[in-house]
Formats: C-alpha cells, structure tokens, sequence
C-alpha cells in the first residue's frame, strides 16, 4: 500500500533554519567570551560597542530562531535573519578585501573556522534560503 504524505517544504526549511540559527545563538551564548574575542578582531566598531553588539547578536539569533518556528511569524523573523546574515557576510567581504584573516565565530566555540570564501559562499546561500522562506510565507499570507 502506497501513501502520498504531503510535504510542506516551507515548513522543513523553516525548522532547519531555526534549529540552525538557534544552535549558533546558544552556541555563542555558551562560549560568550570567546565569541566577544572573534567580534573584537573583526576590527570594525569601537570597543565600547563589541559586548552590546555581541549581547544583541545572541539574543536575536536565539529569538529569531524561535520566532520563524511560531505559525504566522515566519515573514518577519526570516526577513530579520536575511538582514543579519547579510551584515555577518558583508563584515566577512570587508575582512577578506583588506587581508585580515579571522576566526568566523559563526557557531561559539563548537566550529572553530576562520573567514574565507566559504564563509561567504555558505552564508549567500542561507540567506537566499530564509528569503525564500520570507517569499513563501508573503505568498501563502491569508491561506488556511
């Protein structure tokens, strides 16, 4: 007996994204030092902003992640990811250009790897990701 079980694939995808983004966020969260250290080396704010700006990375990851998952959420939180990562890879892009050569800091202390390409690449292609998530759930506005 065969069953045709339906596949929602926004719905997998937001469950991947928010299980990815709330990993990192706890992730960082665990290992808070360590990713204020990556933030810092970065070498773009002023010292008195790293601990905020690291504080307000944390907390919208781990946020975010939870709210693409609650029904009807997912539009705004996958629009606020798009922006993050869009900031993290353009942070990437500026390092890359001028030669400093940095530990990511993408998931805490879990995946240690510095910036390079990849990081780019991986980063592009989550963020065309959640905008797709973003684009569905403005398409499905309104359906039950």
């Amino acid at each position: 007996m065969k069953y045709n079980i339906p596949v929602d694939r926004k719905r997998i995808a937001v469950i991947i994204a928010s299980a990815l983004f709330i990993y990192s966020g706890v992730a960082k969260a665990l290992s808070f030092p360590l990713f204020v250290s990556d933030v810092e080396h970065f070498d773009l704010l002023p010292l008195k902003m790293i601990i905020p700006l690291s504080i307000c990375i944390v907390m919208t990851e781990v946020v975010a992640g939870i709210g693409l998952c609650i029904c009807g959420m997912s539009k705004m939180f996958s629009f606020v990811l798009v922006i993050l990562l869009s900031v993290f890879t353009a942070a990437m892009l500026f390092n890359l250009f001028r030669g400093n050569i940095v530990e990511c800091g993408c998931f805490g202390s879990t995946i240690s790897s510095e910036i390079n390409w990849w990081s780019v690449l991986r980063n592009m292609i989550l963020g065309v990701f959640l905008y797709w998530i973003f684009v569905k759930s403005e398409h499905n506005r309104g359906k039950k």
